[in-house]
C-alpha cells in the first residue's frame, strides 16, 4: 500500500450505507485488503467486493463514523474495521480500497 495518505473525512455509517445502496445491486464496488497476520507467500494478494458485500461489512462495522482516508489524490481507503478515534491495532483485512473506476468514488469525492 503506498505510503501516501493525501487528506481524509470521516462519514456516517449510515450516510455510506445509503450511498452503497444507490448503486444497482452488485455493482464492483472495491477490492478487500489481505489479512496481515498470514506469511507474505500465503496471503491472499485481496479480492474485489461488490455492493452486497460492501453492505455487509458496513453492517457489522461497530461504530457510528467510519474514516474514509484518500490515497495520493487518487484513491480511498474506507476503514470498516473500527472508528478512526480508537486506537486499536488495524484490521486491514475490513478495508476496502475505492479505486477511480468505481461508482462509490464519485459519490465520495462529491461527499468531501
Amino acid at each position: 500500500m503506498p505510503n501516501g495518505r493525501s487528506g481524509g473525512f470521516t462519514i456516517a455509517k449510515s450516510r455510506l450505507e445509503e450511498l452503497v445502496r444507490s448503486l444497482d445491486s452488485h455493482t464492483p464496488i472495491g477490492r478487500r485488503l489481505p489479512r496481515l497476520s498470514a506469511p507474505a507467500t500465503l496471503a491472499p494478494s485481496g479480492h474485489d467486493v461488490d455492493t452486497a458485500a460492501v453492505l455487509i461489512m458496513i453492517s457489522e462495522f461497530p461504530g457510528t463514523r467510519i474514516w474514509v482516508e484518500e490515497q495520493d489524490h487518487t484513491f480511498y481507503i474506507l476503514h470498516l474495521d473500527h472508528e478512526v478515534e480508537q486506537n486499536l491495532e488495524p484490521e486491514v483485512e475490513k478495508w476496502v480500497m475505492v479505486h477511480p473506476e468505481s461508482a462509490l468514488f464519485d459519490l465520495l469525492t462529491r461527499r468531501r
